[in-house]
């Protein structure tokens, strides 16, 4: 599943459904609604479902690097920079108990409790733990929007080889940057291919008058492709194991330091609303660390 297509089109049904509340239209008040209500329940319903286990999966599999990276590890995860340790963590991950992972992981990666090596575990990836235990507890609209722009220690999280694609991290980061100002039907937004049940829906929402006409139809629309979206098929998580206590390593080396990276600079580690000064003032931050990296990337493509 490409992660661009499948975060474009979800947030086009969010414009349909805020258009749908604003206007308030007498005549809308029936079975298109109510149809147009359990698509978009059942689309985000199997989005929610795959973001939880792919993001919960990389954790783990990150996890394998704290044998020789961190002051502290679990013995029983395969250890190792190799592909080949990295899939045997995704192969077995669904074997593992879902909520003990996310206390166990949760420590791990705690910034108090444990020491990382630069550029591995530490911050970043607390934060995708803590993102990830929102999944359940809030309705699945506030859990997709608070995870869709996670980044760990190098870039955007869904660069990972599990259940979830990433063509282009640039232009995703430009079609999440351009939704926020413009909305996600602005041309310099459509970076992504629609899902044919969306298409319908947003053409059914132009004729009733719900949205703009002719917004399927801009030019940025004409140059993408539609296709029926295909969900990865959902973790069957067993429950049958669980990590065990961390074991702390005896020759950490002091001086490589803690991770290099700069703290988060987010002061309530509980909020992830993307509307508060610390929230904007997080995103400015991670924006302006990103920024000569996607300078470089444009630059590249006009040669």
């Amino acid at each position: 599943m490409r992660i661009e297509d499948a975060v474009g089109n979800f947030y086009v049904l969010q414009e349909i459904d805020y258009n749908i509340k604003r206007k308030d239209l007498p005549f809308l008040r029936g079975r298109w609604i109510e149809r147009f209500c359990e698509f978009r329940a059942d689309y985000e319903d199997r989005l929610a479902k795959v973001l939880f286990d792919y993001l919960l999966t990389i954790c783990l599999g990150e996890a394998r690097h704290g044998r020789y990276r961190a002051t502290h590890y679990y013995a029983e995860l395969p250890n190792g920079s190799s592909s080949s340790a990295r899939n045997a963590v995704y192969r077995d991950a669904y074997k593992y108990d879902p909520k003990d992972l996310l206390e166990k992981l949760d420590a791990l990666y705690s910034p108090k409790k444990v020491k990382w090596k630069n550029g591995y575990g530490g911050e970043k990836w607390w934060y995708i733990v803590k993102a990830c235990k929102r999944y359940g507890k809030y309705n699945n609209t506030i859990f997709i929007d608070s995870v869709v722009s996670l980044s760990h220690n190098g870039t955007i999280c869904f660069n990972k080889p599990f259940s979830i694609s990433m063509n282009n991290v640039v232009g995703y980061i430009l079609m999440l940057d351009v939704r926020n100002k413009r909305g996600i039907l602005h041309t310099g937004a459509i970076r992504f291919n629609f899902d044919t049940g969306v298409l319908l829906k947003l053409e059914q929402a132009e004729n009733l008058g719900i949205m703009r006409k002719g917004t399927r139809n801009s030019y940025a629309n004409r140059h993408r492709k539609f296709y029926l979206i295909k969900f990865p098929e959902p973790v069957k998580w067993a429950s049958e194991r669980k990590l065990k206590e961390l074991v702390e390593f005896d020759n950490w080396d002091e001086s490589s330091g803690e991770n290099g990276y700069e703290s988060y600079p987010h002061e309530n580690e509980e909020c992830y609303c993307g509307s508060c000064d610390t929230c904007i003032e997080a995103e400015n931050a991670v924006a302006k660390l990103q920024q000569p990296q996607m300078e470089l990337n444009l630059q590249e493509k006009r040669r």
